[in-house]
């Protein structure tokens, strides 16, 4: 039998079903303020910025940054219960990501890097601008500087924090799809769409419901033999490659 628990399995796991109404929880307020937004947006003349969910320090962001906090805490409290250093090292990830949100700091360095270079001839290059090159640029450093103490606990930690980690590292690339990914299409097409505003905000805000469910799921369950998303990945993974191996 695997050893990575199924996710019928999982399904009948009490802690999974506390998990899931935390999401559905967070996920009923992440709609709440997206439903407000396309309210603001539809029956004002002049939309009322607050309730914006692209907006920096609008109401929708007060609750992301309330969400990183718990996630923060869960990983704090889920090391103190299972008496391993390790999970701690994650709290810088979510950390930074809080200060980079409400302090807007690669919006800030994007801006100096294009002011440093604004002498130099740069057309738009695939309809990205001289600042977005510069917040993608300090994106790129400090995630390699946030990333290399996460690697090197990664090597000697042991299969529980290592499937973690990794499960949190899947989250965090559907999170920077829709927060990085989405906003550089926004930018590069050069339309004005409420539409992919409202998906890359509202993708961003459900990521962040979903990561912070499954830290409390795993702070919930004890049992070493658990259902994990890597190995779910790498089964189905395994299965096409089996799948496909006869008509190859």
């Amino acid at each position: 039998m695997n050893k990575s628990i199924s996710s019928a399995a999982c399904a009948n796991n009490p802690h999974c079903f506390s998990a899931l109404v935390l999401f559905l929880l967070l996920l009923s307020g992440d709609l709440a303020f997206i439903a407000l937004h396309i309210a603001n947006s539809a029956f004002f003349d002049v939309p009322l910025s607050i309730y914006n969910v692209e907006q920096d320090r609008g109401v929708a962001e007060f609750f992301q940054y309330l969400k990183y906090l718990w996630i923060i805490a869960l990983l704090f409290l889920t090391s103190w219960t299972k008496k391993n250093w390790h999970y701690l090292t994650l709290i810088m990830l979510f950390a930074y990501f809080l200060i980079d949100d409400s302090l807007t700091i690669h919006e800030f360095y994007g801006m100096r890097f294009a002011y440093k270079f604004e002498h130099y001839e740069f057309g738009p290059f695939w309809g990205l601008r001289l600042q977005d090159f510069g917040e993608l640029t300090v994106t790129f450093l400090i995630s390699c500087f946030l990333i290399i103490p996460l690697v090197l606990v990664y090597r000697i930690a042991g299969e529980e924090y290592r499937k973690f980690s990794l499960d949190i590292f899947i989250l965090i690339l559907v999170l920077a799809f829709f927060g990085v990914g989405i906003d550089m299409v926004h930018i590069m097409i050069n339309i004005e769409s409420k539409v992919l505003g409202v998906i890359e905000d509202g993708g961003e805000m459900i990521s962040l419901s979903a990561i912070n469910a499954y830290v409390y799921y795993k702070l919930l369950n004890k049992e070493h033999n658990d259902f994990y998303l890597c190995s779910l990945l790498r089964n189905q993974l395994m299965n096409q490659k089996n799948l496909i191996r006869p008509w190859s």
